[in-house]
């Protein structure tokens, strides 16, 4: 189900001579197909200023009798009340974990144009495949963007492995999909039944899987992982699926545990955060 037009926002409109307007700043904040808040920078334009964010839930979301927070550090308010406006360092930390670390972000960034500390920007632009059900939808973005699939050929991966300086593995033809929090480079890709792989964007797309490399200093990595995924599964352990496939290089493919394909084809994202965003760390 694509996004729809949504009720008030909890922030209020910008006045005459604010600049640009907060809403228009700022992305609405979906749990698969349910809206549930509103996220927005605070802070001033200057370069090199500290960004923050602010997020708010939607009254209509904490009326849901089956309603839940994003994090534990960003919990609901009461049953059916209009969420506060958060601005503490809860709300950047929930928010940047779903980003890139380290110099993969730096690498990331740079490939969409962004400053190195726009996290807005790339929470605007990466915000339809997130980690978990989260998706960041930008309204003015949504109204000319529609949802595009590009396969992806073992010839043009190989060539983007031997050459793994060049630019991200999520960046192709000029735009940024299926980038994933964490500091090794990796892939969001969605496995058509055929065993096609495809970078996919747009509101009603989801990746199904992620294509690991071996990194250059670990070339033995994709298969030690695919040793341990089988041996836990063996173990009777509840792990994710793991496939190991050659292009000629190693790659490893692991079934997402936050997507649920459904009979209908489509896929279903399914919350979950990481350790770090169920104890408020950076």
């Amino acid at each position: 189900m694509s996004p729809t037009a949504a009720g008030p926002h909890p922030f209020p409109l910008p006045q005459a001579g604010e600049g640009v307007g907060m809403r228009r700043a700022g992305l609405e904040v979906w749990l698969d197909e349910h809206e549930i808040g509103w996220l927005r920078p605070v802070g001033t334009d200057e370069p090199g200023s500290p960004q923050g964010l602010s997020f708010a839930y939607l009254a209509r979301w904490t009326a849901e009798v089956l309603a839940y927070p994003l994090a534990p550090s960003l919990p609901l308010p009461a049953r059916g009340g209009p969420g506060s406006e958060s601005q503490d360092d809860a709300v950047l930390r929930c928010f940047d974990r779903l980003l890139p670390n380290g110099a993969l972000r730096r690498a990331t960034f740079s490939a969409l144009g962004l400053a190195a500390d726009d996290r807005v920007g790339a929470l605007r632009r990466l915000g339809h495949d997130l980690a978990g059900a989260v998706r960041l939808v930008d309204t003015q973005r949504e109204r000319s963007a529609g949802p595009s699939q590009r396969l992806i050929a073992r010839e043009e991966l190989s060539e983007r492995l031997r050459h793994p300086d060049a630019s991200p593995l999520a960046a192709w033809d000029g735009q940024v999909r299926g980038a994933l929090p964490g500091r090794r480079d990796k892939l969001g890709v969605y496995v058509e039944p055929d065993g096609g792989w495809y970078l996919v964007d747009g509101p009603q797309m989801a990746s199904t899987h992620v294509l690991k490399p071996a990194p250059q200093d670990e070339p033995d990595r994709p298969f030690n992982e695919y040793f341990c995924m089988r041996l836990a599964a063996r173990a009777g352990l509840d792990v994710a699926a793991v496939q190991l496939h050659r292009v000629p290089e190693p790659l490893l493919l692991v079934e997402r545990f936050d997507r649920q394909r459904l009979d209908d084809g489509r896929v279903r994202r399914l919350h979950a955060i990481d350790a770090r965003q169920a104890l408020d760390q950076p």
